[in-house]
């Protein structure tokens, strides 16, 4: 699947709504602003031309797989800390394996195998005798991104987040800290190595910071909340900044009478019987 955080540039006309803060939301410190408006100059630097962001997220995918040892020992961790008390699905999301760190690997070196996704001509238009107007993709700008106890998803966003030119603030589940602190140093370590201000991907420790980051409509252009749908109404009624909130849990598998149905048998089953603690399955 191509994906990448990237918007329409084109010119708009933008009415800002209220000046006025969601009630009872915190004001960020000096601090968290300064840090944020670090990140938002940071980020101009990735889409430099001699900014190699191919390179960069495959050295990310090779260094996931020679520090497996490292992140493994850190989940572990993570795993032995939260066992007695995490339900058994939210356990399996919490749990890393080798072959899910390769996976990993291989899917972050498929997000750099990707075209390139900024400054793609979307369209044109005849304005007048030799003024064309065309419409180009390019970076949002700052993303902040709330996720579960699942791990593996901090290098899959960043990694999005890389490729398409955007700075990113990442918030995990509290189960996965040991594991996701491993994980963004190893990256920090890439970005650093490719000349790049390791701020440009942020991770965020403690829950009680989220309130004040959402304050800051001035320097995230977008939050991306991915857990239950109390959580989305939540962020979305407590700041400024656009949220992309998600679909809540429907799966559904349509087989059209001209496909091949051998074929189509084989992929209802896997995506019915497969990872089924992890509420992966699909209805019929």
């Amino acid at each position: 699947m191509k994906f990448s955080f990237l918007k329409k540039k084109e010119y708009v006309i933008i009415a800002r709504s209220s000046s006025r803060r969601p009630c009872g939301q915190s004001r960020p410190s000096h601090g968290e602003h300064r840090e944020a408006v670090r990140m938002r100059l940071t980020v101009a630097r990735l889409t430099r031309p001699e900014t190699n962001r191919t390179a960069l997220l495959r050295g990310i995918a090779k260094a996931l797989v020679d520090n497996s040892d490292r992140i493994l020992a850190a989940n572990d961790l993570d795993v032995e800390q939260n066992k007695a008390t995490l339900a058994p699905s939210s356990l399996q999301r919490l749990y890393l394996k080798r072959d899910k760190l390769r996976v990993l690997a291989e899917g972050i070196e498929q997000i750099a195998s990707q075209p390139e996704p900024i400054g793609k001509v979307l369209k044109r238009t005849l304005v007048a005798d030799g003024l064309v107007l065309e419409q180009q993709s390019s970076p949002l700008g700052v993303l902040l991104v709330i996720f579960e106890s699942r791990p593996d998803a901090l290098p899959q966003v960043a990694s999005l987040a890389l490729r398409s030119g955007n700075g990113i603030m990442l918030k995990g589940g509290k189960e996965a800290l040991y594991t996701n602190r491993v994980l963004h140093a190893i990256i920090s370590e890439q970005v650093a190595a490719a000349g790049i201000d390791p701020a440009v991907v942020t991770f965020i420790e403690r829950r009680e910071e989220i309130a004040s980051l959402l304050a800051l409509d001035d320097v995230i252009d977008l939050v991306i909340p991915r857990g239950s749908g109390e959580l989305v109404r939540h962020i979305q009624s407590n700041t400024r900044i656009p949220v992309l909130g998600h679909a809540e849990g429907i799966c559904h598998v349509y087989v059209d009478s001209a496909v091949d149905m051998a074929l189509a048998s084989k992929v209802v089953v896997d995506a019915k019987t497969v990872r089924p603690k992890t509420k992966k399955r699909t209805g019929i």
